[in-house]
């Protein structure tokens, strides 16, 4: 009985602060009977504080539920614990002294009801901001940000852990700030609909700029569509020599970006650049049609591109930026090594040093090396990066390179297998030639045939290394063991930073008369993990 009477001296008090769900009321406040504001006594004295009524009927149907849950029968118990469950974090809070009764029973009862209020306090979280993103990802609608912002207040009622219930208030107050803001945003569009309606009707630069207005408010409100033809009306409205001609094409490109319309994005931006070249918008222009042609694989236009917004805007950061981003494109997901060594090639000699990355000369010495065999200029770019990196890159990787493409000029590097070599070596210089060339046919020709079409699509694949694996490395046969149907071969593995050979092994099996590989990827041999078996099916060379 003691244990009952402390709990609800306990939870009332708790009841006097609490969320007004039906008034909609985001912050704190005082569940107390209304009482007329008092004025100061003349002589400076304040009178009396008015006598605060308190509700205590969830006070007492709590002390109710609690007596059910230590007393009641089985069937009770179970309906006691549901009902308690979703009083949230009033019920979480009543529990506490339940957690060391002395009847164990209770005390796991309890425990569990806290259980379960917690994983419902998180599923509910989880519901509400999935029910946040789906009101904010279309056109802003008043109706359903409020939902969203009743919902944030049930979550903040409901839920125990303190951490999610801050969250859940800031969202309130996030939710409030939005729905502010959007009643704004209608207002602007109904105040632009009305100069639209004025008699006489404005035409020219005065329709142009109203509807560029309106443009933005629906911008602000996510109404891309009607954005958009706001922004053409304002376009055919001034001509094409009106001042805000530019603009309003631009306009039309953002809004063609919310809306992934690659057509008319770059039909668009190619006009800005064709007829508007020295405005301030083609700078935009050039950025979007970057964006077209790389999501569209185009890559030579995407070169192109990216060298004439470099032209046009030589200081500025955000065309190197995407040239950059263009040459990281191709060298890592396309894996497109020519086109890498020639844009690599175009950046250096195109923009100041101060300027030029890293990686950028890095990427023009690898492909130069392996892509292209063109040593020489290899040489030079090594050589670069010792003199004008040596804070940034290990000086024992540079020496290695350069002792490397020292060797390959002077013809006195190892020779890697080559197709016509007999035996396994030979089905291994298949097996590396077939994949420098991206030729899945003899890829699968050079494996067992029950790996023929995953090797194919190790080539294709984007999160695959295989092919970079192989074109940037040596591969030099040391000795071949043959034994009756199956062989391991030992080889000399030399990578893009290796200042010695490292010591690898690959199988081959004899299948119809003829070797085929079994490629194990070498970082996979030379740094094995616990948890990742041994490969005999290309794996690792993802």
């Amino acid at each position: 009985m003691k244990t009952r009477l402390f709990i609800l001296a306990f939870c009332v008090p708790l009841l006097l602060v609490g969320f007004d769900i039906a008034a909609g009321e985001a912050n704190p406040t005082p569940q107390v009977v209304p009482v007329p504001i008092t004025v100061p006594a003349p002589n400076g004295t304040t009178p009396p504080k008015p006598t605060v009524a308190i509700n205590t009927s969830a006070g007492v149907e709590m002390l109710a539920l609690i007596t059910d849950l230590e007393t009641g029968d089985a069937a009770k118990r179970d309906a006691t614990v549901k009902t308690l469950v979703t009083k949230g974090a009033h019920a979480y809070r009543s529990m506490v002294q339940l957690l060391n009764a002395k009847d164990a029973d209770v005390a796991g009862r309890a425990k569990d009801v806290r259980s379960k209020i917690e994983k419902r306090a998180m599923e509910l979280f989880h519901e509400t901001d999935v029910l946040q993103g789906k009101a904010l990802s279309g056109a802003r609608n008043p109706a359903a940000l409020e939902d969203v912002r009743k919902a944030w207040i049930a979550v903040a009622q409901y839920v125990p852990q303190p951490e999610l219930r801050q969250q859940a208030v800031q969202s309130i107050q996030t939710m409030q700030m939005l729905m502010d803001q959007t009643a704004q945003f209608n207002k602007d569009v109904e105040a632009k609909d009305a100069e639209l309606a004025a008699k006489p009707a404005p035409a020219g630069i005065q329709r142009a700029a109203i509807q560029l207005a309106r443009a933005q408010a629906f911008t602000n409100l996510q109404r891309y569509d009607d954005a958009q033809k706001a922004a053409q009306d304002a376009f055919e409205a001034g001509g094409r020599d009106c001042r805000l001609a530019s603009a309003a094409l631009k306009t039309q490109i953002e809004m063609m970006v919310q809306k992934a319309d690659y057509d008319g994005m770059e039909k668009i931006s190619k006009k800005i650049i064709a007829e508007y070249g020295e405005s301030l918008e083609a700078r935009y222009a050039y950025g979007a049609l970057s964006e077209v042609l790389m999501e569209r694989k185009r890559w030579d236009e995407a070169v192109d591109n990216v060298k004439k917004f470099v032209a046009a805007c030589p200081l500025d950061e955000e065309p190197q930026e995407i040239a950059d981003k263009l040459l990281d494109t191709l060298m890592d997901k396309e894996r497109d090594y020519p086109r890498a060594y020639g844009l690599s090639t175009w950046i250096k000699q195109r923009l100041p040093a101060s300027r030029v990355r890293l990686e950028v000369v890095k990427i023009l010495g690898e492909c130069s090396e392996y892509a292209l065999k063109d040593f020489a200029k290899a040489e030079i770019a090594y050589k670069t990066l010792a003199t004008d990196y040596p804070d940034v890159i290990a000086a024992p990787e540079i020496s290695a390179a350069l002792k490397r493409i020292r060797a390959k000029i002077a013809g006195t590097f190892p020779k890697e297998p080559m197709l016509g070599d007999e035996g396994p070596a030979g089905a291994l210089g298949q097996f590396i030639a077939a994949v420098r060339l991206r030729d899945g046919k003899k890829l699968g020709e050079s494996v067992p045939a029950n790996e023929a079409i995953e090797a194919a699509g190790k080539l294709t694949c984007e999160e695959c290394e295989l092919i970079r694996v192989l074109t940037f490395g040596d591969f030099i046969v040391k000795k071949v063991n043959i034994d009756g149907e199956k062989a391991e071969i030992d080889i000399e593995y030399y990578d893009s930073a290796s200042s010695a050979p490292k010591a690898i092994k690959e199988k081959a099996i004899l299948e119809k008369g003829a070797w085929k590989i079994q490629w194990t990827d070498p970082d996979e041999q030379l740094n094995p993990t616990p948890t990742t078996k041994p490969s005999t099916v290309l794996k690792q060379a993802k």
